[in-house]
């Protein structure tokens, strides 16, 4: 069975995104959220073309802080007859105030 097609769940980092904390959620007292994003990844692992799936809580800068982070991310591509591919990605990054 081809992996081709099927988006990583589970990327291995070459660069995690690393967000801030919005200031729309300090503002609003919120200390945790989590934004779950599907983007497409290129051979050379740069991210790009996200779209939120979840985010909670909504309207508190958690989605639009976490597609920004991922534009600046990079992961490992993923290899398809032993060279790198361009794939789609999905991962979750959960916030919280500390």
């Amino acid at each position: 069975m081809s992996d081709e097609g099927r988006a990583i769940t589970n990327p291995s980092w070459l660069q995690a995104p690393e967000p801030a904390f919005p200031r729309a959620a300090l503002r609003k007292g919120v200390e945790t959220g989590a934004v779950s994003l599907e983007c497409q990844a290129d051979a050379q692992g740069r991210i790009s073309a996200c779209e939120i799936v979840d985010e909670t809580p909504p309207g508190a800068g958690f989605g639009a802080e976490t597609v920004r982070a991922a534009m600046k991310a990079r992961i490992r591509p993923r290899l398809i007859d032993g060279e790198p591919a361009a794939s789609q990605v999905a991962f979750t990054v959960r916030y919280r105030l500390e």
